[in-house]
């Protein structure tokens, strides 16, 4: 789960998603950005506040990296993305 989760506000110095917040914003949906806002609140919510640190792999769609929620993290928290290059590998 998501959402709800049972720890206390500040517990962790780090939190890594991988995948998880492009799964709910796979389409650029009003619904999806509800959905990633709530993701990234409550990544906010138990980060630690002096030093917290959100890594994010993501595919790097343009609106799951333009989405406010994300900008509004990085200002309590260090929010570090990586994106995610395709390669293709001959046979």
């Amino acid at each position: 789960m998501l959402f709800g989760l049972q720890f206390k506000d500040g517990s962790f110095h780090i939190a890594f998603d991988k995948g998880a917040l492009d799964a709910l914003m796979g389409e650029d949906t009003d619904a999806a950005g509800l959905a990633g806002g709530k993701l990234l609140s409550e990544v906010k919510r138990v980060l630690a506040s002096c030093d917290g640190q959100y890594l994010c792999v993501t595919l790097g769609q343009t609106h799951v990296l333009s989405e406010p929620t994300i900008h509004s993290v990085a200002v309590s928290v260090a929010v570090s993305v990586a994106v995610l290059v395709a390669v293709s590998v001959a046979a």
